[in-house]
């Protein structure tokens, strides 16, 4: 795992990143991710376990809704595919969310 120079917490949620990518951890750590934008990491982390909260917060990372931001690096959006690859191998997205309003019978949304 990459050395860096950031606070206590930042490195809490680099080593749970680690460990949560398991065997291919090597691989896969978004080193330039964590270097340049450690609360995308730490966003990450938090959202982990929960696959709709998860898919929801990468689909915020690939679209520029606010155009003052620059977006990020061609290395960074490499690694942010790579990893958005390994969660949906590893937990399937399913369209059954609170945030699709086409998964759920009316009679299903009114209880």
């Amino acid at each position: 795992m990459p050395e860096q120079d950031n606070p206590a917490q930042v490195n809490v949620n680099a080593k749970e990143l680690y460990n949560l990518l398991g065997d291919d951890a090597k691989q896969l750590f978004p080193r330039h991710l964590y270097r340049h934008h450690p609360h995308v990491v730490a966003n990450m982390v938090e959202k982990w376990r929960d696959p709709n909260r998860m898919y929801q917060y990468l689909s915020t990372l690939f679209l520029a809704e606010d155009r003052r931001k620059q977006g990020f690096s061609n290395e960074v959006m490499s690694e942010l595919i790579r990893l958005r690859d390994f969660y949906q191998r590893l937990k399937p997205f399913k369209q059954s969310s609170e945030y699709d309003v086409w998964s759920k019978t009316l009679e299903e949304r009114e209880n």
